[in-house]
């Protein structure tokens, strides 16, 4: 019986040689459990339309280069599809408070890199503060009303006469101080229709020699504005028109109308 127990010489290193190759194979079951998953490329998750595209590494280096103007990190990334044909993902993500949608593909002059295309979104209007004052509203010129006479002009018109004064300054008035001055025989300033516009008219000659030595001025309401033909008469008496200002065709008429006609009228068509 105790013979029968024994185990014979062959018996023995058959046993040794199973333990050998159990100890082999567990170290490098072991061994093979300590090595990372092989990670896949960004070209072939490119090519087979992957989410995982959307944030590989290589792609979130690109993605933060072309982002690099907006404050954050990104805090969420989503995939919104995909172009088969262009091997191409599109991916939604957030940077900061701002929302981007960007497109990934892989550079084929660069293999193993990408090319990301960001669709930045446009530029917020820029408000003005809620508090700011708004602009001050200009104040509205002061109209006139006739008063007093022609000569009473630098007066009651400062602002009008000033600008008489001013566009009279170059006139070959030289003796004649009244056209300038305004103070010669006058009649009364009173409102007027020039083709269908407001002005003030006024009318003023030389004194003691009033034929052919005379000047009719119109003036807006406003006085922002003056016009005028002065007419004088030299020693060989020729009678010379001078313009004061710019009159338009309308206005030049109706001053030759008003200061030939020397009526009391009002309208001037």
């Amino acid at each position: 019986m105790l013979q029968a127990m024994q185990a014979t010489p062959l018996q023995l290193i058959g046993e040794s040689a199973v333990r050998k190759y159990l100890i082999i194979g567990t170290a490098a079951f072991l061994a093979n459990c300590d090595q990372a998953p092989e990670v896949s490329t960004v070209a072939a998750l490119l090519r087979d339309g992957l989410p995982a595209a959307c944030s590989h590494q290589a792609t979130m280096a690109a993605l933060t280069s072309e982002t690099s103007k907006y404050k954050g990190t990104v805090s969420s990334i989503t995939f919104a599809g995909r172009d088969a044909s262009l091997s191409q993902v599109t991916c939604d993500a957030t940077i900061g408070d701002v929302s981007i949608t960007y497109q990934v593909r892989e550079n084929l002059a660069l293999p193993g890199t990408v090319t990301v295309i960001v669709n930045h979104p446009p530029a917020s209007p820029v408000s003005s503060p809620a508090n700011s004052a708004p602009p001050a509203l200009q104040p509205r010129p002061t109209l006139v009303s006739a008063r007093g006479y022609t000569f009473n002009v630098p007066t009651n018109y400062p602002a009008a006469y000033s600008l008489w004064r001013q566009q009279t300054a170059s006139l070959p008035i030289q003796g004649r101080p009244w056209v300038r001055s305004l103070s010669g025989t006058a009649a009364e300033v009173r409102n007027v229709r020039v083709n269908g516009d407001e002005y003030l008219y006024g009318w003023v000659c030389e004194p003691h020699n009033c034929g052919g030595n005379e000047a009719a001025l119109l003036l807006t309401r406003d006085q922002g504005r003056v016009i005028g033909l002065v007419r004088l008469t030299n020693e060989r008496r020729e009678i010379n028109d001078y313009q004061v200002g710019t009159p338009t065709g309308p206005e030049t008429r109706c001053l030759q109308f008003f200061l030939e006609d020397r009526s009391d009228a009002t309208t001037c068509f």
